[in-house]
């Protein structure tokens, strides 16, 4: 490629950005592909298909949930009848044994019968016995009296617990059928029924010997093993998951009667306190009826069906899996988001295309418009007043504008082609500046010098940044120096000041060590020979030399004072902020508690506003708030002193004030009263230095803030200062 060619391709890059009237008259003739109007599209037609696909996956969810409703609400209703046949059947081959005239006749001719007819009749009646029990598949039958004793059971029965005793008496006694599970041993899986057995009414002397009463009972003790648990394990459809449940209550617990088909098979029944039992268990003993989703005995959520046996108070439920009732609807739910996710990826490569089409289109018109204004965009770049260079990957100048011709001393033509680091007084500097560009994409501010041909040098700051092709490959670096000699200079000059500046205060805290120790000893030895003299001689010399040592004394005395406000007016300048965070409050506190001497004295009254906490220097900070105090509780007038402290949130800070009712202030004095040593009132009226407003305006100024007074004279005085705190409280 020729550096011409090179050259108009530079320059076409370097205003991509920049507008033109001829590129935009060029780009308006034809309509400009918005992306943005493309995702929208895309957007919307996607939400839409998204919501269709969810609304028909609900549909079926609800169409699936409404089918396993009715369908566990029709199996628990089947499985209710089943159980109800079941007891009824059981009940009522209870009341036909006790209803038989020979096993009535029988209880009661084993009354009053001899020994010898007992043994016969037993003997007749476990025969009998042992007959219906092999018909029903019973586990034992027995005939009790009325107190509860066996009269007569079947061969191979168990032994009656205490428990099964006391419900053949109840039975006997209240003359009803009474049907429970068997004894205190609920894991053998056995009911038993218990009918009382009344005279056979045909035979008077029987009537006579028990008129209107029980003369016993008969239990029926069945293995639910055998007869009702079959009649719960069978399921129209067959599920994966399905399972009817039988439960009862037992004091505080709900014990399952049937074996649960997610247990092992031989495992002892389930028992849960009431409070942890599942929540379809504890429905159907309360009586709800109807369809719910809820956890059961293993954390699962079900589809579960309840229902209250009214006949024994045991609960019905038939339940199934949430996941199995809805595996259809997941399946269903997989398609629809195929089909939307294809539909989705349909419309995006149809999008994507058109608008490809469009952009490449648009491109082509680009690059017309992009040649119509060449001549503009070398116009431009001749007009910067600043070096413009741009740098092919390789490290060499492929374009340049005339302010580059005049910094370097070189025409264009010996510019181009060249290593662009061999016009710069530190050429690796210059190299490694251009390559962070092309790794980083830009570099700001890169300050280096840049070297005419007559051995001139100037200090230039450059930034540069890549640019790229239509394809986006980076083709180079776009470079503009900005001179910076006359900006060095300047900021040599402040560096220099800062630096006499630093000096200046070494040397002012020098002097105030000085001040402090060296001047100081010798003022100290006048002042205590003085007092000396003031001690011996007062009296002993005439009034004049009285007067003149006196003189000397005070003289003496206000010298150390100046000398020690002073020291701490350029202490307040000079040393370093410690700042931290600051309780003003309690700054104040412990203000009040040094000046409580004072304050008792005087009578005065000291109030504050709550006060925030800052950054600043805690020592400074107490050192103003105390200058304040001690000056509001001296210029006091008439009235004792009433000093209030006030904090106000402003822009980035806190305004404090603090307040008085004493002589006030001239307002042609604002300013005055803030000059080091500056006195408004007579020594022998009011003490002190005056200093200590300058001192406290000079530690406000060091945290950024300012200092003024609003007073006028007999209406007290009003101190405020500022504090810079962006995060106080």
């Amino acid at each position: 490629m020729s550096a011409d060619q090179s050259t108009t391709r530079s320059s076409d890059r370097l205003v991509q950005s920049v507008p033109s009237d001829a590129l935009q008259s060029s780009a308006a003739k034809s309509p400009q592909p918005s992306a943005s109007g493309y995702i929208a599209a895309f957007a919307v037609v996607a939400v839409v298909v998204v919501a269709l696909a969810a609304w028909l996956i609900e549909r079926e969810r609800s169409n699936a949930l409404a089918y396993w409703q009715v369908r566990q609400k029709a199996a628990t209703d089947v499985m209710a009848a089943r159980v109800s046949d079941w007891l009824n059947a059981r009940r009522a081959d209870a009341q036909v044994l006790a209803a038989a005239p020979t096993v009535s006749a029988a209880l009661s001719g084993a009354i009053d019968e001899p020994t010898e007819f007992r043994a016969w009749l037993r003997g007749r009646f476990a025969a009998y016995l042992a007959l219906a029990m092999a018909t029903h598949r019973d586990r034992g039958i027995y005939v009790l009296n009325p107190e509860g004793q066996v009269v007569a059971q079947s061969p191979g029965a168990p032994v009656l617990e205490a428990a099964a005793v006391s419900m053949a008496q109840a039975a006997a006694r209240q003359g009803e059928v009474r049907v429970d599970v068997y004894g205190s041993i609920p894991e053998l899986g056995l009911a038993s029924f218990t009918a009382p057995v009344r005279v056979a009414a045909d035979d008077p002397a029987i009537v006579a010997a028990s008129p209107g009463s029980a003369v016993g009972s008969v239990m029926i003790l069945t293995s639910l093993a055998d007869t009702l648990f079959p009649l719960l394990s069978g399921e129209s459809v067959p599920t994966d998951t399905g399972e009817a449940l039988l439960v009862r209550r037992d004091g505080g617990d709900i014990v399952y009667i049937n074996p649960l088909r997610h247990r092992p098979a031989h495992s002892a029944q389930l028992r849960m306190p009431l409070e942890a039992t599942p929540l379809p268990s504890r429905r159907a003993l309360t009586g709800e009826t109807g369809v719910r989703e809820a956890p059961d005995y293993r954390g699962i959520v079900v589809l579960a069906s309840s229902r209250l046996l009214p006949e024994t108070g045991w609960g019905l439920v038939h339940k199934i899996d949430r996941d199995e009732a809805m595996a259809d609807v997941r399946r269903f739910a997989r398609l629809e988001g195929g089909v939307a996710g294809l539909l989705i990826l349909a419309l995006a490569i149809v999008l994507i295309g058109d608008w490809q089409r469009q952009r490449t289109r648009l491109l082509a018109l680009q690059v017309v418009a992009a040649r119509e204004v060449s001549r503009y965009t070398r116009s431009l770049i001749e007009a910067s007043l600043d070096p413009l260079v741009t740098i092919s990957s390789e490290g060499r100048i492929t374009d340049v504008n005339s302010a580059t011709e005049q910094a370097t001393g070189i025409a264009r033509g010996g510019l181009i082609g060249t290593d662009f680091c061999d016009y710069f007084s530190e050429p690796e500097r210059a190299r490694t500046g251009y390559r962070t560009a092309f790794s980083k994409g830009s570099v700001h501010d890169y300050p280096l010098t840049l070297q005419h041909v007559d051995g001139s040098a100037i200090d230039v700051l450059y930034n540069a940044s890549i640019y790229r092709s239509e394809t986006g490959e980076v083709e180079g670096i776009f470079a503009a120096a900005r001179d910076v000699t006359e900006r060095k200079r300047v900021e040599r000059a402040l560096s220099r000041a800062a630096a006499d500046l630093a000096r200046s205060n070494d040397e002012l805290q020098q002097f105030a060590y000085v001040a402090s120790h060296d001047l100081q000893e010798p003022l100290r030895m006048v002042a205590s020979y003085v007092e000396l003299l003031a001690r011996r001689y007062r009296g002993r010399l005439d009034a004049d030399a009285d007067e003149f040592i006196g003189y000397a004394v005070d003289g003496a005395t206000r010298m150390q004072r100046l000398i020690n406000d002073l020291l701490n007016y350029s202490r307040a300048g000079t040393t370093g902020l410690a700042s931290v965070r600051v309780d003003v409050e309690q700054v104040l506190e412990d203000v009040l508690c040094d000046l409580r001497e004072t304050i008792a004295s005087t009578g005065a009254v000291v109030s504050h506003d709550p006060l925030p906490t800052v950054t600043a220097d805690a020592v400074q900070m107490r050192q103003v708030f105390q200058n304040l105090i001690v000056n509001a509780i001296k210029f006091r007038g008439v009235e004792p002193p009433r000093v209030h402290v006030s904090a106000q949130r402003e822009d980035g800070g806190w305004r404090f004030g603090v307040g008085d009712n004493g002589i006030g202030i001239d307002p042609e004095h604002h300013e005055l009263i803030f000059v080091i040593f500056q006195r408004l009132h007579a020594r022998d009226a009011y003490p002190g230095t005056g200093i200590g407003l300058a001192v406290c305006k000079r530690i406000v100024a060091r945290h950024g803030g300012r200092m003024w007074v609003e007073s006028e004279p007999g209406e007290g005085s009003s101190f405020f200062f500022t504090i810079p705190d962006a995060g106080g409280q």
